[in-house]
């Protein structure tokens, strides 16, 4: 049998059906999976796959994708003693003639942009959740595609679609804010080449969304594995392998409430304000607000002692000239994303955004979500619900805001040389000028300045004078030596 031999690095098409081996048939010059037990002459029975079929043990979750079902792992599949490869044309001619189960459609990729090409028998087969906003009925009301008379594919999906109609509107609110409940709405298998922005594609498609109205979540079990940690995927030009998602692993379809909120941010805001906060004041995340407010005057909801982010958060979105220079977009004009010593630029991104909500001032709090999931994706020290210093924060924050929007893509090489007796003017001069051969950036132009540091011999009395760059300084509070008191007679 021959397979069709055009292939992409990370393509999503069917290139080929599979075929389980019979015993002692054949058909032409090729082995094929007719049934067994005839005799000579009599006419070739059904195709039947079943010996190369895992048991589905999700038979009441509707399939999104056509993949005929999971090869089973527990056995080496050998190509021509277990299966033959045949062309889509091929495998509708003798599912039309003899009849049979649904096809087994499987990819050629290229792992590698130059190298060789395999067939990828083993797709990853994703368990696509949802959030419960409404009594779960359709589940039971869809199955599988049967027959092999809808045969086709989509870019985004693996192999043939399955058909049926699914809900697909945005739910609303509820009218108390709990932290929403997920099922498993769908199973659908992707290639592992496969990026998440032809993954989210092919969903909005099959599903009828927008895609501004849905975001993807890798839920990743906790160490004890009674939960999950979720990890939004919003780095689209990623592939699934990239991004370590396994075969079995579970991604969370989130799709936006009508009030343009986010369930997930919901969910946060619920479990850090305790059961019992439900007034409308905290409630309203993005929700349109009708008493009017000046821009910037947005607070930031606390997702669970987030107050220290929070406080460095509005600090530097109160910097004016910072404020503007990312309002005006100018960030995009400057954004590096080959800086290995940054975020490759997600930083910037997120915090660009949140700024722009925070600014727009149309809401009097928002949840800054985004920003707090990619600040703990970088910084791990920061993660957890414990308490932080908003200093530490705050210096990580500018040191990664500039080296995401460095204007120096190669660093050359200094070595920065001893005062020896120069006047200050000079050397100051000379380590700034080093310095700025390294970094440049808005952040280095609005917060750096450059701190005197002045050390001298008890020997021989000679003074080395340094100047250092800096972005934060800490100074002591002041301590008062005496109490005031207010003393009020009778």
């Amino acid at each position: 049998m021959i397979c069709d031999e055009s292939f992409t690095s990370n393509s999503t098409e069917s290139m080929g059906d599979l075929l389980g081996t019979g015993d002692s048939s054949s058909l032409g010059s090729g082995s094929s999976g007719i049934s067994y037990g005839r005799h000579a002459g009599s006419a070739p029975g059904p195709i039947d796959n079943s010996c190369l079929i895992a048991p589905n043990i999700y038979k009441q979750i509707p399939t999104l994708t056509g993949e005929g079902g999971r090869l089973k792992r527990d056995l080496t599949l050998v190509q021509h003693r277990d299966f033959e490869l045949v062309p889509d044309s091929l495998w509708k001619a003798l599912a039309q003639w003899y009849g049979g189960p649904l096809p087994l459609p499987r990819q050629v990729i290229q792992p590698h942009s130059i190298g060789d090409v395999e067939l990828e028998l083993y797709p990853l087969n994703l368990r696509i959740l949802r959030h419960q906003s409404q009594p779960v009925q359709h589940q039971q009301q869809h199955g599988q595609m049967a027959g092999s008379s809808a045969w086709a594919s989509m870019s985004g999906g693996y192999g043939a679609l399955t058909t049926g109609s699914y809900p697909t509107s945005v739910s609303s609110v509820p009218a108390v804010l709990h932290p929403p409940k997920k099922y498993l709405a769908y199973t659908a298998a992707f290639s592992r080449l496969a990026t998440i922005k032809q993954v989210a594609e092919f969903l909005c498609q099959r599903l009828k969304l927008k895609p501004e109205d849905i975001r993807l979540w890798h839920l990743v079990p906790t160490p004890t594995g009674i939960s999950e940690f979720p990890y939004l995927l919003e780095e689209d030009q990623l592939t699934l392998h990239e991004l370590s998602i396994g075969d079995s692993d579970q991604i969370l379809l989130e799709i936006r409430n009508k009030d343009l909120t986010w369930p997930e941010e919901l969910g946060s805001l619920a479990l850090s304000q305790g059961a019992g906060s439900t007034s409308m004041e905290r409630r309203g995340t993005i929700a349109s607000i009708s008493s009017q407010h000046p821009p910037g005057a947005t607070g930031l909801h606390n997702l669970g002692n987030t107050c220290f982010m929070n406080a460095a958060l509005q600090v530097l979105f109160n910097t004016q000239p910072l404020t503007q220079y990312f309002i005006q977009k100018k960030h995009l004009y400057e954004l590096n994303t080959t800086n290995k010593m940054g975020t490759k630029g997600q930083l910037v991104l997120r915090y660009a955004e949140l700024l722009r909500d925070v600014w727009t001032a149309s809401t009097r709090s928002i949840a800054p979500l985004k920003l707090r999931f990619c600040v703990t994706k970088h910084a791990p020290q920061f993660s957890g619900g414990g308490q932080h210093d908003s200093q530490e924060l705050l210096d990580w924050l500018l040191d990664s805001l500039h080296e995401d929007l460095n204007r120096v893509m190669e660093k050359p090489y200094t070595e920065l040389k001893d005062s020896d007796g120069r006047s200050d003017v000079i050397v100051a001069t000379e380590a700034w000028s080093q310095h700025h051969a390294r970094n440049q950036s808005i952040i280095v132009d609005l917060f750096y300045g450059q701190l005197k540091s002045k050390v001298t011999c008890q020997g021989c009395g000679r003074d080395s004078v340094r100047f250092d760059p800096f972005s934060l300084l800490s100074l002591p509070l002041p301590v008062e030596n005496y109490t005031y008191c207010e003393v009020l007679g009778e």
